[in-house]
């Protein structure tokens, strides 16, 4: 089989999101290549990794132990060590890539677990389905990003992504990476990004300009405006349809549009449409362009083609071929000259070649060549591929639509009580109750704080208990309560509360509790340090219909809480949970009121567990130590610029089966036909390449 690749072009926009390279380590070295072998190594993998993918069983049966051949390329070899079968519907690939440039030679060693695309099913659960390679099977999901901007993002603190899924962000506006970012695969942007630091990425695609300073780098990078490197910045493969200004240490391949200046640092392989400058003191192996190349570089048995003149100034290369003249000026061609124009030498070498036009050399030349008369010198024009424009979805967060989702449903009345809804829990009528306290403890010694209650006097004692008696609050001692209400500022403490998806009018203050919820607010979301918050869809089953903790949780249970249980969540008979669009939100900020927004901050306190999406209707703000277990969204519905500083991480390991973020309110596109009120089996569409491990060999 031939991987079909024609100049080594990667267009990112149009493959989609780029692979992720297992563990930090890798993934720095697959970034950070100190070698144009190395590049070119790396370039090979991502090459291979989209030849299997969406391979049908027929094709993947027919792989054998050997070298695959790489088309349209130079220096790259790509050999299959071994192909097993340790599931029935996965394959295991181990191969070798060698890239070879610039007198050295690099290798990387590759495995890959590769799931047929007539296996690959887009339901939670095992994957099943035939091995026939019969029939269309439908293409996989696009990957959706883990983290979603509208709005320009700044991200100068410490932001690590770490499990199998695709780690891709998302930004409607301008991107500025200058913090410690690890383990990010892919960028998706409608503006300018700036990449600094030693900040590695994958992929990089934008509407707007790339420029990458510092120690940072990229594999691909694809732009429809201009693309600078600067300081000790370096790419893979480099796709604009504007400019490359060249300034940092290294690129592998540029197919650019416009015209490519290169002041230092190499590029092995630059495709323009236009002109190229290349003052830089370092080696090119390939210049194709369609107009005029003047290069003052080292000699790497570099080949110049161009259909416009040709200059080389102090420069050295191996052989030129221009449908143009040729200039040397104190340069040396080593190998042949093909030239269909004139050529003029001072002090210049030329080892042989022949010419059309007139020559011109002076007595410090060396120039051996045959001028004929019309010759004619056939020179590839150079077509790059454009990028296209990027889309970037757009969320709309609104929690007043989904207050009917709710379970329990609080707001606090004009008279001063805390009044809470109930919908759709077990061993609790349906029906609007208030939160009070029982006057004295009874003879056992236990206190009674936060019961539900059909009256209330005005210090909040309860006149007329629910029977039997009722509470959602799992406090500290039975003498503390869980829920107040000051100024606006719904305040949760204690060690957790009944399970189930809550809604609050205004905001809310989350303390260092345990909560099995989903958390929606109208106005902004705060945690207080060591919070813990678990979705609904991501606690499942037992801490939601069982009143189970999870062992890692270390929560005591809580006989006051036994019995209340979701109804629309759990089929107690078969003993399953049921997810619901809500249930995949951990916490939620922001709605419209008669068409005005207000709310939409999530702030997020230092040693917080967040395992679920969060979604912001204007930004997250993260001060330390944070873990987001699920998906991140800000909106900035508010206007403003999304910042993440201090210490966050975005981890996708263990997401159970009953956790789709990206179906969650303010997560699914605006317009994508999200139903907040689905009970079911939610599709995700499963990768169907995943690489094990890498290393060099």
């Amino acid at each position: 089989m031939v991987i079909l690749m024609t100049g080594m072009t990667l267009t990112v926009a149009a493959l989609g999101m780029m692979y992720m390279v297992q563990g930090t380590q890798e993934r720095q070295l697959a970034v950070h290549a100190t070698t144009p072998a190395q590049l070119k190594a790396w370039t090979g993998v991502e090459l291979l990794r989209q030849f299997l993918t969406n391979r049908p069983t027929q094709d993947l049966e027919v792989l054998a132990a050997g070298e695959i051949a790489v088309g349209g390329t130079q220096g790259l070899k790509v050999e299959l060590l071994s192909k097993t079968k340790p599931k029935t519907d996965q394959y295991r690939i181990v191969a070798n890539v060698t890239g070879r440039a610039a007198d050295s030679t690099a290798i990387v060693q590759a495995v890959f677990n590769v799931t047929p695309l007539d296996y690959t099913s887009t339901g939670t659960g095992t994957t099943t389905g035939t091995a026939s390679g019969t029939g269309t099977p439908p293409s996989p999901a696009p990957v959706p990003p883990l983290i979603r901007i509208n709005t320009d993002l700044n991200l100068n603190g410490s932001v690590s992504f770490e499990g199998p899924q695709q780690a891709n962000i998302s930004v409607k506006g301008k991107v500025n990476l200058s913090g410690n970012v690890t383990g990010l695969d892919a960028i998706s942007s409608t503006d300018d990004v700036t990449v600094g630091s030693s900040v590695a990425v994958s992929s990089l695609t934008t509407n707007g300009n790339v420029t990458l300073e510092g120690n940072a780098s990229a594999l691909t990078v694809s732009a429809i405006k201009n693309v600078t490197l600067l300081g000790n910045a370096s790419a893979g493969t480099i796709t604009a349809n504007g400019t490359l200004n060249m300034g940092g240490r290294q690129v592998s391949t540029a197919n650019v549009t416009g015209n490519v200046t290169v002041s230092s640092g190499a590029v092995t392989t630059v495709n323009s449409q236009a002109d190229v400058t290349w003052t830089s003191k370092d080696a090119a192996r390939a210049i194709n362009a369609n107009g005029i190349v003047a290069y003052s570089g080292t000699n790497n048995s570099t080949a110049i083609a161009s259909i416009g003149d040709v200059q080389i100034t102090r420069g050295t290369v191996q052989t030129v071929r221009t449908q143009a003249n040729t200039l040397i000026t104190e340069g040396d061609i080593t190998s042949r000259l093909d030239g269909q124009g004139a050529l003029t030498a001072n002090t210049g070498l030329v080892a042989s070649g022949t010419i059309g036009g007139a020559l011109t050399a002076d007595r410090n030349s060396r120039v051996n060549v045959v001028r004929t008369p019309n010759y004619q010198v056939s020179v590839p024009r150079v077509i790059v591929p454009t990028v296209k424009a990027t889309v970037v979805e757009t969320s709309k967060v609104d929690a007043y639509q989904l207050r009917s989702n709710a379970n329990y449903i609080f707001q606090f009345t004009s008279t001063g009580l805390r009044q809470v809804t109930v919908q759709g829990i077990n061993g609790i009528a349906d029906g609007v109750y208030f939160l009070g306290n029982y006057p004295n403890p009874d003879a056992g010694g236990r206190g009674y704080q936060d019961f539900l209650c059909t009256a209330v006097n005005a210090q909040g004692m309860c006149t007329a208990p629910l029977q039997p008696n009722k509470t959602i609050c799992h406090g500290e001692t039975t003498f503390n309560g869980c829920i107040t209400y000051r100024g606006g500022v719904w305040t949760l403490s204690g060690w957790s509360l009944a399970p189930g998806v809550l809604w609050f009018q205004g905001d809310v203050q989350a303390g260092n509790g345990v909560y099995y919820n989903s958390i929606i607010a109208t106005g902004n979301i705060a945690t207080t340090t060591r919070n813990k918050t678990i979705a609904v869809n991501f606690a499942g089953y037992n801490p939601v219909c069982r009143n189970t903790r999870r062992a890692e949780d270390s929560v005591p249970t809580s006989s006051d809480l036994a019995g209340l249980y979701p109804l629309n969540l759990c089929d107690i008979t078969a003993g399953t949970y049921k997810p619901s669009a809500v249930g995949n939100i951990a916490l939620l900020a922001g709605g419209y009121l008669n068409g005005s927004f207000s709310g939409g901050v999530i702030t997020l306190g230092a040693t917080n567990d967040v395992y679920g999406s969060v979604v912001a209707g204007n930004n997250v703000i993260t001060t330390g130590n944070t873990r987001i277990f699920g998906m991140m969204t800000s909106a900035a519905q508010a206007g403003g610029i999304q910042q993440l500083g201090g210490s966050t991480t975005i981890n996708t390991t263990g997401w159970p089966s009953t956790f789709s973020p990206e179906q969650a309110p303010g997560n699914a596109p605006e317009g994508a036909g999200s139903n907040s009120n689905f009970v079911g089996d939610w599709t995700r569409a499963q990768p169907t390449v995943e690489i094990v491990w890498t290393r060099y060999l």
